[in-house]
């Protein structure tokens, strides 16, 4: 059962906590027992991935996580001043942030706790202690997914790019397959033409089939070149083959 007695909230100890929770996350030095798992896995995870990654966090909610420490981090020092120079004010700011992180962040403790990729290390630094703790990543299929992505992209103005994607030997409904639970787009706005997805700069992670993209407000009547695969989010090694290049003008 979920708890957020895995958030302290004292908020002397809730400090370390935000603070050393989302540097982990941010971290690509993966736990021993995680790299030994994947090392011998018939598919391994390409390595480097950061932890936020291999616990299946969406990139937005990482960022999230991290925009919750960027706004304690200017309040907690003046709040640590000597008691007469504190605030009700200061108080009320941290308790607030405090609050908001603990309702945002306790469905994603959730979701590491019953990640494959999860092992102790990860519960001692997320102080989750609803499950059983372990050194070993739990035996799953680490079969690739072989099913590519076909989409189409449309601009319906205001630099918005609407996109619907499905998988080509599962009809022309729009649809996440059974064997993925995340689409992955990675996207380059203006020339020159990229080679491949690799040449892309950006990557963009939904869980619904059809999503919207907005783009910068320079973006239109440029292209947006595209290419999309479909992912395990808690499994990056069994992500599918990128699918070849669409394109289309923003408007």
């Amino acid at each position: 059962m979920a708890t957020t007695s895995r958030i302290p909230r004292k908020i002397a100890d809730f400090s370390p906590y935000i603070n050393d929770t989302t540097a982990y996350l941010a971290s690509t030095e993966m736990p021993v027992a995680f790299k030994k798992n994947s090392a011998e896995a018939t598919a391994p995870v390409p390595l480097p991935i950061t932890n936020w990654q291999r616990l299946g966090l969406l990139q937005t909610e990482f960022t999230l996580w991290k925009n919750y420490l960027d706004d304690w981090t200017p309040l907690y020092p003046q709040y640590t001043q000597k008691k007469e120079k504190r605030t009700t004010s200061i108080k009320d700011q941290l308790l607030e942030v405090q609050e908001e992180f603990i309702d945002f962040a306790q469905p994603l403790l959730n979701r590491i706790q019953y990640s494959p990729n999860a092992v102790m290390q990860d519960y001692e630094v997320f102080n989750i202690k609803g499950g059983t703790l372990r050194d070993d990543v739990p035996s799953r299929s680490h079969t690739p997914i072989d099913l590519e992505v076909k989409f189409s992209m449309k601009p319906i103005g205001g630099s918005k790019v609407k996109f619907s994607c499905n998988a080509i030997e599962e009809g022309n409904r729009a649809g996440i397959p059974d064997v993925a639970d995340a689409v992955e787009v990675y996207y380059k706005v203006g020339d020159p033409v990229p080679n491949n997805y690799g040449e892309c700069p950006t990557n963009y992670i939904s869980t619904k089939a059809i999503f919207t993209l907005t783009l910068p407000a320079d973006s239109e009547g440029k292209k947006i070149y595209a290419f999309c695969r479909w992912i395990v989010l808690s499994d990056p090694g069994r992500s599918g083959p990128f699918s070849s290049m669409n394109r289309v003008v923003v408007a």
